[in-house]
């Protein structure tokens, strides 16, 4: 009996790893839950702080695992001149956002988008610690594979059934105010036709708020699922093992056709010409194969693309107006570059390029973009040149370590069913898959508990990537696999990214490290290191030590703050519309800006609360009017470089002018609405109106040149098709008779 038992306990004496403890099972399932959740909420949010309960949890993540180092006295720690490079970036947006702190600008911006950077730190160095075979790796590439599968079926079904009903809906009660006010439908006329622009568009964009950012998510791994499955083909597998997986890459291939991304397409061909090239030259003589694979492939992306186009997803003006979208990016980097050669060491500090970038928006510019869609220039942007220099070395070592080299761990041999399903239950029931399938429900109970109800999505999407799992188990858990497809994931989605933004968002940023810390270990067949048992793990005193002030100080300076003011702007908003309670109103919002006294938008909305008390008041009330002034120059001085917020002040100066009939306040108005023009010189409407105040203070010669300037610019609006930036005809024509005083020409649109 007892030789019988010793028998069974020794196919679990030989794994090619020790098991791991609780903690460490807890670790990596933690992981797992980040990582996914990260694909699972706006990334485009960041600036605001939407998402930094995820940093907060990536640095409690990293006290538990110094904890489980700790106890396992583990003094090893996975740190290279790679990990060295990705931690200069971060430092470097740390010292640019030191530098707005201390000369001025969008501070809460700033410190939120520092955090989201030393966030991503910490998961590059948490995925280092704990991927340390290649079975491991693997299986967090299907995880993330399985994720964007998802996501697409997410998206096909934005496509083709919410849009459509979204607009019909709309278009049944446009002129609903109850109805329009209740789904937040702007009402300036501006606004309004931007809004409409929009919900005509049909690019899917999952659960992020751009469908360019979704594309490139869904180029990554699209490029990750047929490297793989081409790895498995070696094998010769039954159709019915390749029948899902097809399936799946064909869905993601479809919905990122919908996306109409040029710049994924362009980073799509660069991957798969990175794939195609090394498949030939590893062709060992029969490169014919590897041409027929590519001829397939050609012929199932032209029948989608046909597919699309029959069903509204897909037309020749993706294609014919590429010349004029690469005009709008030439466009885009020009004023970037004239703004940075005006801050070239520190650029303009993580969170505050869109308004500085106003100050040299080209004339013809389209948009009042957020970044500079082009990753040199964002990097160089937030975070300075020292971050530049950072991403180029940090690309260097990526290019070094992922090199194209034979995969060693390949196996062609076939696969027996009963080890097969083994692997595959392993896979699901890992602790890094359980987190994974766990970050669903986190993200609901967060969307939950942040009042924007139940989002039956995200059960949707659990129970299909649930089925993933199953079906697709065995080719992630495929030893076959070769390493070349995460390569030409990194070059297309760095190819993506020349011409998108992106490289600011940690969604993004996130992909790309996860790449890389899957690359380092992919054919890996046990652990990198062995253990290093100390009886004094100092390393890792130390490291848990940083962890645990990095926890407190971001808790203290940043989590804390915006989730408070977040709350409490959105219930002080919920009260304002009725009008019923304006006093609880006011205290809401005095509490918002106490619990957070970097953020503008507590000031601000009492400012415009104040202003409208006073508006709705006959008479001059001078206190309502002095108390909206003097809350709206607080918000000026916490976001300085914002020209509506001059712009705004301006007006309410000019509508005290009407009521009162007081020169001083059209020359208060005159002086703001300089201001804001100082700050978006090329902006119809900020010139039109600074020059109607200029005739009406009395300076003509001024308000010629103004109107002058803005009818040019409205020239120049309707030439390049922009409408929500048309003056209207009464505007127009006061501009024309205050320019006929201008030695200038007037010009006409």
């Amino acid at each position: 009996m007892a030789a019988k038992r010793s028998k069974r306990v020794k196919p679990a004496l030989r794994s090619e790893q020790p098991a791991e403890s609780v903690l460490g099972e807890l670790l990596s399932l933690t992981v797992g839950l980040l990582l996914v959740v990260r694909m699972l909420v706006p990334t485009e949010s960041a600036e605001d702080g939407s998402t930094l309960w995820i940093v907060q949890f990536w640095l409690a993540a990293g006290l538990l695992w110094a904890w489980n180092a700790f106890r396992e006295r583990d003094d090893r720690i996975r740190w290279d001149r790679l990990d060295v490079a990705f931690w200069s970036i971060v430092l470097a947006h740390v010292v640019s956002a030191v530098a707005v702190l201390l000369n001025g600008g969008q501070k809460r911006a700033a410190i939120n988008l520092t955090w989201e950077w030393v966030g991503l730190g910490v998961c590059f160095f948490l995925m280092r610690q704990t991927l340390r075979t290649g079975s491991a790796a693997r299986r967090l590439v299907g995880i993330m594979v399985a994720v964007s599968v998802c996501l697409a079926a997410l998206g096909l079904w934005q496509h083709y059934i919410s849009f459509p009903e979204t607009r019909a809906e709309y278009n049944q009660n446009k002129y609903n105010q109850e109805w329009l006010q209740e789904f937040g439908v702007p009402q300036e006329p501006a606004a309004r036709a931007m809004f409409e622009e929009r919900l005509k568009s049909s690019e899917p964009f999952g659960m992020f708020a751009l469908a360019n950012t979704f594309a490139g998510l869904l180029l990554v791994w699209f490029l990750v699922a047929v490297g793989t499955i081409a790895s498995v083909w070696k094998r010769r597998p039954g159709w019915k093992e390749l029948l899902a997986p097809t399936l799946a890459v064909g869905w993601v291939a479809f919905c990122l056709i919908l996306t109409k991304s040029r710049t994924a397409s362009v980073g799509l061909l660069a991957g798969l010409t990175v794939c195609g090239a090394f498949h030939l030259w590893r062709s060992d003589g029969k490169p014919m194969r590897w041409m027929a694979y590519m001829a397939v492939g050609s012929l199932a992306v032209l029948f989608m693309l046909a597919v699309a186009a029959i069903s509204g997803g897909f037309d020749v003006a993706v294609i014919t107006e590429a010349p004029k979208s690469l005009n709008y990016r030439l466009q885009f980097w020009s004023g970037t570059w004239n703004v940075l050669c005006d801050r070239p060491l520190l650029g303009t500090g993580p969170g505050n390029f869109r308004h500085l970038y106003l100050q040299h928006k080209l004339p013809a510019s389209s948009e009042a973009i957020a970044d500079p869609h082009n990753f040199v220039l964002d990097i160089w942007a937030n975070g300075g040149i020292l971050a530049v220099i950072g991403l180029f070395v940090f690309l260097f070592f990526v290019v070094r370590r992922l090199r194209l080299t034979p995969n060693k761990a390949a196996n062609t041999t076939p696969i027996s069913d009963t080890v097969a399903g083994r692997d595959i239950r392993q896979g699901i029931c890992s602790p890094l898959t359980v987190g994974s399938s766990l970050a669903f429900v986190v993200v609901f109970a967060v969307s939950f508990l942040a009042g924007d109800g139940f989002d039956l999505r995200l059960p949707a999407l659990l129970l299909g990537f649930c089925a993933l799992l199953i079906f697709c188990g065995r080719i992630s858990n495929s030893p076959a696999v070769s390493s070349v497809f995460l390569i030409a994931a990194v070059v297309g989605l760095m190819t993506h990214l020349v011409g998108a933004g992106g490289i600011e968002m940690p969604a993004v940023v996130q992909t790309l490290l996860v790449l890389v810390a899957a690359a380092t270990v992919w054919n890996e067949t046990g652990p990198v290191e062995t253990a290093s048992v100390a009886q004094r793990p100092r390393k890792t005193l130390v490291v848990g030590g940083l962890f645990g002030v990095l926890f407190v100080v971001c808790l203290l300076s940043a989590t804390a703050p915006v989730l408070n003011r977040r709350a409490l702007v959105a219930a002080a908003d919920a009260t304002v519309p009725g009008g019923a309670d304006t006093a609880k109103a006011i205290h809401l919002y005095q509490q918002s800006a106490e619990a957070d006294p970097f953020s503008p938008v507590p000031p601000r909305r009492l400012a415009e609360l104040y202003f409208a008390r006073w508006h709705a008041l006959p008479g001059d009330t001078s206190r309502e009017f002095q108390r909206a002034v003097g809350l709206q120059e607080m918000a000026i001085e916490l976001d300085p470089h914002n020209p509506g917020n001059f712009y705004n002040l301006g007006l309410w100066y000019r509508e005290r002018h009407r009521r009162t009939g007081k020169e001083e306040n059209i020359k208060l108005a005159a002086r703001a609405l300089r201001e804001a023009v100082a700050r978006y010189p090329n902006n119809a409407d900020f010139r039109a109106d600074l020059a109607l105040i200029l005739d009406a203070a009395g300076n003509s010669h001024d308000a010629a040149i103004e109107a002058a300037a803005a009818l040019k610019q409205d020239t120049i609006n309707h030439r390049h098709g922009h409408r929500d930036k048309f003056l209207d005809s009464r505007t127009i024509e006061a501009l024309q008779e205050l320019a006929s005083r201008s030695p200038v020409a007037p010009v006409r649109p």
